[in-house]
């Protein structure tokens, strides 16, 4: 089909995006079967790639698995390739279109101008009132982001008897991330890592049982997982790091306050709360017959495709139950005694409510509050959450860059 750019505006969908990874990296994530099979699609799909013989003329077939459980058959030929600069491939099954892809080196991150030009206007509007292709093409680019981001970091270090997983993006002042219960780095920081990343050195971390860190032969406790986030930071030179814990995460960041004040610069408390009646009675009485198809599925998925191991998920499911059943509450010295700058979050939806929030907030010597619209985790584009037109993620980020700017304590 004919690409003629001054006359496509009516069956044209055209997004821009600077990724923040080298032009060498994305044209590898974008040209190598094996990494494309890993992100292409819109969210919940996954692929299986038959052919893809990168040359003009050349074929490339696959089956998307949708999250409906339906295949769906793609075939497309390339037609122009322009190493680091350009592919162009016409999809040749229904519904038909050219879809250009440009890559513009911008130092260390690359501008990727992607357009899909629909045969017809009527064919466009199909695909975008029916099958959501806008939003689609969107949620493609974010987990082109988030696979690059898993790709090029991961490290293991022996921490406190476990193998501890993390990942160093970014450079700058240290900024630690804690992840929530259940969950991973990408289900819980996906969406803003890459912002996170541009100004700042972010270590993530994946804690006791979660994703690829490993397990010991005892409970999950707040206190044992700030030991280890101490103990990691010890092992790689950083002698203090801003910490950013959400929900479970933001437990431990509070341990690692109260436990490890040198280490810490300022803290982030995100959908967290300090004493039992700090949530409604319904989350409590939740842990009196817990179910494990509760567990939302997406982190369930996340793990498996982690570990591929079922048993260690149920595991992990097991003990974070066990931790929250044996939760007690902090002692109100104990939140007064975090000298370092804190800014407590939540969504004004949250499982934790906004007065204890506020009350959480004044306790703390150094505290600060930030309500922000959205259920648990929503405001910084969590993976159980996450609504991919919400700007409120990107407001998320820029109250947090400010708030660990500020050099008032």
């Amino acid at each position: 089909m004919e690409n003629k750019k001054n006359d496509t505006k009516d069956r044209e969908i055209l997004l821009s995006r600077t990724i923040n990874a080298p032009v060498d990296l994305v044209w590898e994530m974008w040209t190598d079967p094996e990494h494309v099979a890993n992100w292409w699609g819109p969210d919940g799909f996954t692929n299986t790639i038959s052919v893809m013989d990168l040359r003009p003329g050349g074929q490339w077939n696959l089956v998307m698995h949708g999250p409906d459980g339906r295949d769906y058959d793609n075939k497309s030929i390339f037609k122009e390739i322009v190493r680091h600069k350009k592919l162009v491939f016409d999809h040749v099954s229904e519904p038909r279109s050219r879809t250009t892809v440009e890559f513009e080196a911008k130092g260390e991150q690359t501008l990727i101008t992607w357009q899909m030009v629909f045969e017809s206007a009527e064919v466009f509007l199909k695909v975008v009132k029916e099958h959501g292709a806008i939003e689609g093409l969107k949620e493609n680019v974010g987990k082109l982001e988030r696979y690059l981001v898993s790709t090029r970091t991961g490290k293991i270090a022996y921490v406190n008897g476990i193998k501890m997983y993390y990942e160093i993006h970014g450079a700058g002042n240290p900024l630690v991330l804690l992840h929530g219960g259940g969950s991973t780095i990408y289900t819980t920081f996906g969406r803003i890592l890459p912002a996170l990343a541009a100004t700042h050195k972010v270590i993530a971390i994946e804690l006791q049982a979660h994703g690829h860190t490993g397990d010991r032969n005892a409970p999950e406790t707040f206190s044992q997982d700030a030991d280890d986030v101490a103990e990691l930071l010890r092992q790689l030179g950083i002698p203090r790091a801003d910490i950013f814990g959400f929900s479970n995460g933001g437990h431990t960041a509070l341990e690692i306050g109260i436990r490890h004040p040198d280490r810490v610069n300022r803290l982030i408390v995100a959908s967290a709360f300090y004493k039992r009646s700090g949530v409604p009675d319904w989350f409590w009485k939740g842990f009196d017959n817990p179910k494990f198809s509760d567990m939302p599925q997406i982190y369930k998925d996340e793990y498996l495709k982690i570990t591929h191991d079922s048993a260690a998920l149920l595991n992990m499911f097991h003990k974070d139950v066990q931790r929250m059943q044996n939760f007690t509450d902090w002692k109100e010295q104990q939140i007064r005694s975090i000298q370092a700058p804190t800014l407590v979050v939540i969504g004004d939806q949250d499982l934790p409510l906004p007065e204890h929030a506020a009350e959480m907030s004044r306790l703390l010597p150094h505290g600060r509050l930030a309500i922000l619209p959205g259920t648990h985790g929503k405001y910084l584009g969590e993976a159980a959450t996450d609504d991919p037109n919400s700007k409120v993620p990107d407001l998320f980020v820029a109250i947090l860059n400010e708030f660990l700017a500020d050099p008032a304590k």
